[in-house]
């Protein structure tokens, strides 16, 4: 049988993988269209079009990629946070059923 959950720690590490990766996504995709920006600028053979072509395909897949991690990032971030206030929650209801136990209330 398939695992389907993670543990509160595994999530924290994969919502700061997925960060990083997002992070450096970005810096690529930025990177790229600098020194494409610059190539075009004295690029005078019949072949730039072409080029641009696919540098325009290469821009709208990284934009992709990254809106799917930020969706994952957001997805993530929302899990943890309805975690961190489960938890809470379960620690009020223990202490209120150990005031019980102890005869507290």
């Amino acid at each position: 049988m398939a695992k389907t959950a993670a543990s509160f720690p595994q999530m924290q590490q994969a919502l700061q993988l997925i960060s990083t990766t997002l992070e450096s996504c970005r810096t690529v995709q930025t990177n790229t269209e600098t020194h494409v920006e610059s190539l075009m600028s004295t690029w005078e053979a019949s072949s730039q079009e072409i080029f641009r072509g696919v540098m325009e395909k290469f821009s709208e897949r990284c934009l992709a990629i990254r809106s799917q991690l930020d969706t994952i990032e957001n997805h993530i971030q929302e899990t943890l946070g309805l975690q961190v206030q489960s938890d809470e929650e379960t620690q009020v209801a223990m202490s209120e059923l150990q005031k019980l136990m102890d005869g507290a209330v």
